[in-house]
């Protein structure tokens, strides 16, 4: 981000940060009090506050130095629009023969032949009373006799004034009090009064300085003082060198920095991002350098992505200082997976719909959800999106319905776009940023039916088909589809590895147990008749190598011989298939690969050796996509489908 911080120099080279548009005012002696106003947009003002200078003292021959003031310099922490009430000290006069009064605000008068104390400047918060005092710069002390000059003002103790001898001092004010020696001690924020022979008065101050020591001495000079509330950055000098007359302040502008924007400098077409406002300046507003690519709120610094782009982004304040904070942002293209997740019939709002995003691994040639999200809805659909997890890459998406148990009527879980097995579903490959919207899951529907049938069996998981050590396939998910295809009941294994339907209709079933990454071959033509309304022995074996689920028993679709099996695997593949075969005898096959309109892409001849064997066939060439795979021999007829993915 980059800040801007215009700055010029101005008589008080401590306070650069005034900007070149700051707005300066400077107060003289007036012998009254006068009033500034805070500009709008201000908070924090540089003061530059000057003492006046004490009298000079009485020499016979030439002329003596008046006593110099005290100055201040600081940062004064101001509301906009609040009144300051302001006082600037006279000069306290020269020696004289006759009595005189001290500078106005606050400077002790003279004895006769000796000089007055000049007076404090000093600004007033909230009120005129000396306690309102805010800001005082004290004044010199007045000069005695036979050249006893006064103390200089300022600082937190004033400077003592002169005398015959080096005990014979007015000691000057403090934060507290006078200080020690003198002939009249000075009070809060008025010096001490000559009155003995030639003595000079005190400096006005926060505290005043002691008038000259019996008749001869140089008063003390004033204290200054700052608020340690409202004043920072505060600078004490006593005795001044440009004190010489009547007391100055001058008031800047004082542009603090702006500020660093915060918030996220990114979002997307439609899309909105908040930033928030530099906390040091207040009140500003908010504009963009490119409208066609983001808008911005002028208050509420909510930023809008309109096209793909960068624009900077503006916060300037209003003040005489013209601050302001840049930060650019960054529009990028709508990057969204979405859609809606569809119901036949309407949903309770409570009801919680999950839906995944799951991609493929060439690597390991498996499935994997790299995000989910919960949605929910009050009707017949639920709308979905994924964002910032929507890479550039290959997907499938999936939903499932929680608010009844698995095994009982109601909503299954589907793919897009209704599907109920993964390697059937819509794979869509996304290019971010872009927007996949539209991937609607219309979701299945499973009704329980009342009958005399029943179904059931064992799954079971190992290496291989066939292996010696087997174990129950635990929690895997099974469907059950009536002639027409359509989903009638789903259910989970056991602990046991067992499933179970029951209360079937007659007629013709088909079980397809389901799991990600894991081919299916179902169990089809179970035929529940008035005199066999019950098969027991669906089973199925999980092998974890290939990763598919075959029937355990004869009649299998893609087996024409318990003796002789094939697979193909992995599936999805990036162009490498691996064919294992079991054959009871050694014969010839041959693979043919057929696309979605049923053309022929691929064939070749495969040697099928007796017993167990694998050979290798490479599809690199075809195009990503779904493709039919069928391996024949006279012993056995393989079909399925395989998905190839660059």
């Amino acid at each position: 981000m980059k800040k801007i911080y215009l700055s010029i120099l101005l008589a008080c080279t401590n306070f650069a940060v005034l900007t070149a548009t700051a707005q300066t005012a400077t107060f003289t002696y007036t012998g009254a009090a006068q009033t500034y106003t805070v500009p709008a947009g201000v908070y924090t003002l540089t003061v530059d506050a000057r003492g006046a200078s004490g009298g000079a003292a009485y020499n016979c021959c030439t002329a003596e130095p008046k006593t110099l003031g005290g100055r201040v310099q600081c940062l004064l922490s101001v509301t906009p629009g609040e009144v300051l009430n302001i006082y600037v000290g006279g000069s306290g006069a020269d020696w004289s023969t006759a009595a005189t009064t001290g500078g106005w605000n606050g400077g002790g008068n003279n004895g006769t032949f000796g000089a007055c104390g000049g007076g404090a400047s000093d600004i007033r918060v909230g009120g005129t009373a000396l306690s309102n005092r805010v800001i005082v710069a004290g004044a010199g002390g007045g000069g005695g006799d036979f050249s006893y000059i006064g103390g200089a003002g300022g600082g937190l103790v004033g400077a003592a004034g002169q005398g015959a001898t080096t005990s014979d001092t007015a000691g000057g004010g403090t934060q507290t009090g006078p200080g020690a020696g003198g002939y009249a001690l000075g009070t809060l924020g008025i010096g001490g009064n000559g009155a003995s022979y030639s003595n000079g008065g005190g400096g006005g101050g926060y505290w005043g300085g002691n008038s000259g020591f019996t008749s001869e001495g140089g008063g003390g000079g004033g204290s200054s003082y700052t608020n340690p509330t409202l004043v920072t950055s505060v600078t004490h000098t006593q005795g001044y060198s440009g004190s010489t007359g009547n007391g100055l302040i001058i008031f800047g502008v004082a542009c603090n920095p702006v500020g660093s924007i915060t918030g996220t400098l990114t979002t997307s077409v439609g899309s909105t991002t908040t930033l928030a406002d530099p906390t040091s300046v207040p009140g500003g507003s908010w504009s963009s350098s490119n409208t066609a690519v983001a808008t911005v709120g002028a208050t509420t610094g909510i930023v809008t992505g309109v096209s793909a782009g960068t624009a900077t982004i503006t916060y300037t304040v209003s003040d005489p200082c013209g601050a302001l904070a840049t930060a650019t942002v960054t529009v990028n293209a709508v990057n969204r997976i979405s859609g809606h997740v569809l119901f036949s019939s309407a949903v309770d709002s409570s009801d919680t719909i999950k839906v995944w995003l799951i991609t493929y691994d060439p690597s390991t040639h498996l499935l994997s959800a790299v995000d989910s999200a919960n949605v929910f809805t009050g009707g017949t659909s639920a709308y979905y999106q994924f964002t910032t997890s929507a890479v550039t890459d290959s997907y499938r998406v999936k939903a499932a319905y929680y608010a009844v148990p698995f095994s009982s009527t109601g909503f299954v879980p589907t793919y897009y776009s209704s599907y109920y097995y993964w390697y059937d579903a819509t794979a869509f490959y996304h290019s971010a940023p872009s927007a996949d919207d539209g991937k609607d899951i219309t979701m299945a529907y499973g009704t329980v039916t009342s009958g005399p049938g029943f179904i059931g069996g064992d799954v079971t998981t190992g290496a291989n088909k066939g292996t010696s050590t087997s174990g129950p396939a635990v929690n895997l998910q099974v469907y059950l589809l009536n002639s027409s295809g359509h989903i009638m009941q789903q259910t989970f294994t056991d602990a046991t590895g067992h499933y179970s339907f029951a209360n079937l209709t007659l007629g013709t079933y088909t079980v397809f147990p389901e799991n990600i990454n894991y081919m299916t071959t179902a169990y089809t033509s179970i035929n529940l008749t008035a005199s066999k309304d019950s098969m027991t022995s669906a089973n199925f074996g999980m092998h974890t190598i290939s990763k598919t689920i075959t029937p355990s028993s004869t009649g299998v679709q893609n087996y024409s011989s318990v003796n002789s099996s094939v697979i193909a695997f992995p599936n999805p593949t990036t162009g490498k298939v691996n064919i294992q075969w079991n054959e009871a005898t050694t014969e010839k096959g041959s693979i043919t690969i057929t696309d979605v309109a049923g053309q022929e892409v691929y064939s070749s001849k495969i040697n099928l050796t007796q017993g167990t064997g694998t050979s290798q066939i490479d599809l690199s060439a075809l195009s990503s996509g779904l493709y039919m795979i069928s391996i024949k021999s006279g012993a056995l007829s393989y079909n399925n489908k395989i998905e190839l993915v660059h």
